[in-house]
């Protein structure tokens, strides 16, 4: 079960992780659009400076320059920001994946062993079963046997021990243990109620 529960949280990792890798190219492929675009404006804007004919068109140009200077630079810092984050999550990817390779390998593993286990045990059962229903034909107590058949929690159980009530562990008289150690009917502890029993 820790498993399967550990399958289903790498599974989940992994899908979110793919999204954001998607995402990732996608802000890429923008800040390198965008990058290129700028470079593209700023030679553009340089190969004009030549070819003004005031200093008032000249400093317009340098504004604009240096202004697309700065968004170039922001552009540029998101996009390495982005490659790197994309190389540490390919990374990530490649674990998680290897991981959940081994793991889908190791539960593959344990449920074949655990139905060769659970075969073996539901033969088992079969056979407790057998030995219960001759037990029950045995008890003459029929209420008892009734009520057991139905899962009536009313009649709850109790061993013995040491001359006392293993529940509440009251002393109980001699004559009363005699009565439970013979096993012929089950007997309500008179402290707490409970139906005692003598475990040989």
């Amino acid at each position: 079960k820790k498993q399967e529960e550990q399958k289903n949280s790498l599974e989940g990792s992994l899908k979110d992780s793919k999204k954001e890798l998607k995402s990732l190219d996608k802000n890429i492929n923008d800040y390198s659009t965008q990058a290129t675009d700028y470079a593209s404006k700023i030679k553009n804007y340089n190969d004009q400076i030549y070819s003004v004919k005031n200093n008032k068109e000249y400093e317009a140009l340098l504004k604009e320059i240096d202004f697309l200077k700065g968004e170039n630079k922001t552009v540029e810092s998101n996009l390495s920001d982005s490659k790197d984050k994309k190389e540490k999550m390919e990374l990530f990817i490649d674990d998680t994946s290897k991981n959940l390779e081994d793991l889908l390998s190791k539960l593959k593993s344990n449920l074949e062993e655990l139905k060769v286990i659970s075969a073996e045990t539901d033969q088992e059962e079969k056979k407790l079963n057998k030995s219960k229903d001759k037990l029950l034909k045995d008890i003459k107590n029929k209420n008892f046997v009734s009520s057991y058949l139905e899962g009536n929690q009313s009649f709850k159980l109790a061993a013995l021990s040491r001359d006392a009530c293993s529940s509440c562990f009251s002393s109980l008289p001699p004559q009363f243990i005699l009565n439970v150690k013979k096993m012929e009917e089950l007997f309500p502890c008179p402290s707490c109620g409970i139906n005692l029993f003598w475990e040989e």
